[in-house]
């Protein structure tokens, strides 16, 4: 592949990244925001209430925040624990990285902590997929159309 293509490709997909990951973090402010909202009028409710202030009106207004607060709760529950931003540069950066690390393993001089780190890569409990993975691949890839159509494939 073409280094302007997967370049391209990457940049693309770190974009769609985080802009998924912006309108997650959105969704999840309006709905804490909301659910603080609706446990007021639910105070406000039972406030009324304890005051002598009961009627049906009331009791069906108060069914419905429950209902609503249960809905938001849920929601939040949900949601998926917060994922820093990709730099937009990943690609760059990965490759450098594994430049140095080539160079590193060419140098006998330096082999040895060449070979230490990949023990340790090897031997972590950062799952199966080890550390590099976690680094480098926070979630799955999945690639957006315009990276689909940077690299070519229909």
């Amino acid at each position: 592949m073409a280094p302007k293509a997967a370049n391209a490709a990457v940049r693309a997909w770190a974009e769609d990244t985080n802009r998924l990951n912006r309108e997650r973090n959105a969704s999840g402010e309006a709905d804490r925001k909301e659910l603080t909202d609706v446990e007021k009028k639910i105070e406000g409710i039972v406030v009324a209430i304890q005051d002598g202030a009961y009627s049906a009106v009331l009791k069906e207004r108060l069914h419905k925040l429950e209902a609503r607060k249960e809905e938001l709760t849920e929601r939040l529950a949900t949601v998926p624990p917060e994922i820093p931003d990709i730099h937009p540069n990943v690609a760059g950066v990965y490759r450098r990285k594994v430049a140095r690390l080539a160079k590193a393993l060419g140098k006998p001089e330096e082999r040895d902590a060449a070979e230490a780190v990949h023990l340790r890569r090897r031997t972590s409990d950062a799952g199966p997929q080890g550390v590099l993975h976690k680094c480098f691949n926070p979630r799955p890839l999945s690639l957006p159309d315009r990276a689909t159509r940077a690299l070519g494939v229909p």
